[in-house]
C-alpha cells in the first residue's frame, strides 16, 4: 500500500488499484472523470505477484518476476483512468523487503534471492525507467542476504544495509559526482551480538541513524535501540 500523487494505491496478485484523487477511502467505480478510481491488472507477461510499491515520479511496483511502472502517457502527467498504462522496467524479480528512495528520482531494492541490490533509474535515451544491478562488483558483501535498508541524506547520501549474518554495510552514493564507495562490513564486535534493523531520522546538519541490536548480556538475550 502507498500514498502517491493524491491517491491511496494498492497492489497485490497481478492487480493495481488507486482511489479517487484526494478521497483515500473511496474506490467508487461510478465516479467519472480524471479524478476517478483506477483498477487494472498488472498483466505484463505472466504471473506478477506484487511485494512492494515505491513512489518515484510515477509509481513503481516490485513483483516477484519483474518491476512494473504504473505511468501516464508522459512523465510529467498525473495518472488518470484514461491515460494510465503499465510498463515493465526490467525483468529482475524483487524480494519482499522494503525498497528505498534515493536522490535524483532513483530507487534501490533487493532482488529476489535477497543477495543483490538493484537500482531503478530514469533512462532518458529510452524514455522510461530501467532496472540495473547496483552491487555487481561488491556482491560478496551480501552473499548471506540482506535484512533491511535505510537512506541517510545529510551530510551526504549513505545507504545503510543490515545483513542476515548480523553485520551492517554502509554505501556512500553521490551519482552527480560519480561517487560510489562501499565500506567493509561493520560488526558489533562480538560473536553474540547482531544488527537486526536500521532507521534514519532527519536532522538539521546530520541525519540520525539508529539500529536495533540483539545482544547477549550476562547470558540473557536483549535488544537495544542504538544510535
Amino acid at each position: 500500500v502507498m500514498l502517491n500523487d493524491g491517491r491511496l494505491m494498492w497492489s497485490g496478485s497481478d492487480q493495481f488499484d488507486a482511489s479517487i484523487s484526494d478521497a483515500y477511502s473511496s474506490f467508487d467505480e461510478t465516479f467519472e472523470g480524471d479524478a476517478g478510481p483506477i483498477s487494472r491488472s498488472i498483466a505484463l507477461g505472466g504471473r506478477n505477484e506484487a511485494v512492494w510499491m515505491l513512489g518515484l515520479s510515477s509509481p513503481m511496483i516490485g513483483c516477484d518476476s519483474r518491476v512494473a511502472n504504473a505511468r501516464a502517457s508522459s512523465l510529467d502527467e498525473k495518472i488518470t483512468p484514461t491515460n494510465f498504462s503499465m510498463k515493465s522496467a526490467g525483468k529482475i524479480g524483487a524480494a519482499n523487503l522494503r525498497p528505498v528512495e534515493l536522490a535524483d528520482d532513483r530507487g534501490l531494492f533487493v532482488a529476489s534471492g535477497g543477495r543483490m541490490l538493484c537500482e531503478i533509474v530514469w533512462a532518458a535515451d529510452k524514455g522510461r525507467y530501467v532496472v540495473s544491478p547496483f552491487t555487481k562488483l561488491t556482491s560478496r558483501l551480501f552473499r548471506n542476504g540482506v535484512e533491511a535498508m535505510a537512506v541517510q541524506t545529510l551530510p551526504d547520501q549513505r545507504i545503510w544495509i543490515t545483513t542476515t549474518d548480523g553485520d551492517m554495510v554502509c554505501i556512500v552514493f553521490e551519482p552527480t559526482q560519480q561517487i560510489l564507495a562501499a565500506h567493509i562490513p561493520i560488526s558489533t564486535g562480538s560473536d553474540t551480538d547482531f544488527f537486526e534493523g536500521v532507521a534514519v531520522v532527519p536532522g538539521d546538519e546530520q541525519d540520525r541513524v539508529y539500529v536495533t541490536v540483539k545482544r547477549v548480556v550476562n547470558g540473557v538475550t536483549v535488544r537495544y535501540l542504538e544510535k
